[in-house]
């Protein structure tokens, strides 16, 4: 069982490494970086198409994997990746990459100590998926009949599509195989992060800035975290890798629009809430170009969110009349302090995200950059997801308790754009040389 989860997993990985070295961002790579994006893309790649494999009338199994794998396979055949050529070994630098390798397996072991995938994701994910398994397309009395066995038919289903092709491929539903899956992301986005912070930092800066990155306590949290099948953190990575592929772009990378464009499209359909993200994205990064490029930036910019914004389009379109879609009541605005105190209590809490979001505030005091510069994109855009998820939260119909609310809430919410938070926040040291 164990081998056929690797098999399943690198399938997706060279699918991945495949789309890495054609969209050619960077252009060269990190080997740590380069596995990281990998395992993300290929896992992303692979659920996206057989989202599209069902929206298109068919249905998906076990040969998507083989598919996925001869495609990444011939792509890496025709273009092979480049990479920088190693450093000198540095003391600091391993130390900090120890720290991070310590933790990871701290976090494997963690996550394969049981096999429940947390409330959320045993009710809504894996559901979904064993469903997806069995049938291999989400046109079925288990989405579209008053009767379903699981709440929220119209979630997008990128996520669970990847837990089908794991039960498929393994034979098994047994929970300890995805906890695997979804701890292997989450060391990906440790490299994705290192990656990011050397475009900018020092080799032993971008070392330890990973650890302490590895080592923020919400991640690993039970019931939300990134260890258990929700969907929480993917919504994350793909905010991050989105968000930084849109500033390499203004700053001037053509290729890195294609990444862009394919981390907004997976992340529309990752869960309901990065269409939040992908909703700014497509009025900000715009927005943005024209400001920088004048009209011809703003319509390559258009170009970049296009995919994602019909992809989220055709999937409303599709699912619109599923039972149990949830309807937004007027904003009780008599919640909003609660709300806020919810949130920043979720901000500056050592025990759920640590330093990161002091550390953000003082560097966007202390380094703000000027409206029309490429770094202004994330910090905007996640000003602009916060804004909109206290909104969402004040309309909610959860009824009157506000505290309540927030508590099943908060962490999860302000997890979608904490690894965006802080790689920005690392980057802009760069700027006190």
């Amino acid at each position: 069982m164990a081998a056929r989860l690797l098999l399943a997993l690198g399938a997706m990985s060279l699918f991945g490494a495949g789309l890495a070295t054609l969209l050619r961002y960077p252009r060269r790579f990190h080997a740590a970086e380069f596995a990281g994006l990998a395992v993300v893309l290929g896992m992303a790649g692979a659920g996206l198409l057989c989202v599209l494999l069902m929206l298109s009338g068919f249905t998906f199994g076990p040969w998507v994997l083989v598919a996925v794998a001869a495609a990444g396979a011939a792509a890496l055949v025709a273009r092979r990746p480049e990479f920088h050529a190693r450093e000198p070994f540095d003391r600091l630098t391993a130390a900090g990459h120890a720290v991070t390798v310590a933790s990871s397996l701290t976090l494997l072991v963690g996550a394969l100590h049981t096999d429940f995938g947390g409330w959320d994701g045993e009710a809504f994910w894996t559901l979904k998926a064993r469903s997806l398994a069995r049938y291999g397309t989400f046109r079925t009395p288990d989405f579209t009949a008053a009767a379903r066995p699981h709440p929220h038919p119209n979630y997008p289903l990128v996520i669970p599509s990847v837990y089908a092709l794991i039960y498929r491929a393994t034979g098994s539903t047994d929970g300890r195989l995805l906890r695997a899956a979804t701890t292997v992301f989450m060391l990906a986005s440790f490299a994705i992060v290192l990656g990011l912070l050397r475009e900018r930092l020092p080799a032993r800066h971008a070392a330890w800035l990973t650890a302490a990155f590895a080592l923020v306590p919400a991640f690993a949290r039970a019931h939300g975290g990134g260890l258990d099948p929700y969907c929480d953190y993917p919504v994350a990575v793909f905010v991050l890798l989105s968000a930084f592929a849109a500033v390499r772009w203004l700053e001037g990378e053509p290729r890195a629009g294609f990444l862009c464009a394919f981390a907004l499209a997976s992340l529309s359909q990752v869960k309901l809430d990065g269409t939040v993200a992908v909703f700014f994205a497509c009025l900000l990064l715009p927005a943005l170009a024209f400001g920088m490029r004048r009209w011809r930036g703003a319509a390559e910019a258009v170009a970049i969110v296009a995919p994602a914004a019909l992809l989220t389009l055709v999937w409303r379109l599709t699912t619109r009349d599923y039972p149990g879609a949830i309807h937004l009541v007027p904003p009780m605005w008599s919640h909003l302090p609660e709300t806020l105190r919810g949130l920043a209590s979720s901000m500056t809490r050592p025990t759920e995200y640590g330093l990161v979001w002091p550390f953000f505030l003082a560097m966007l005091v202390a380094r703000r950059p000027r409206l029309a510069h490429p770094d202004a994109f994330p910090a905007a855009l996640l000003a602009a997801v916060l804004a909109a998820y206290v909104f969402i939260l004040l309309s909610y119909p959860w009824g009157d308790d506000a505290r309540e609310v927030m508590r099943h809430n908060r962490v999860r919410l302000v997890m979608h754009v904490t690894p965006l938070a802080f790689v920005w926040a690392a980057r802009r040291l760069a700027t006190c040389a």
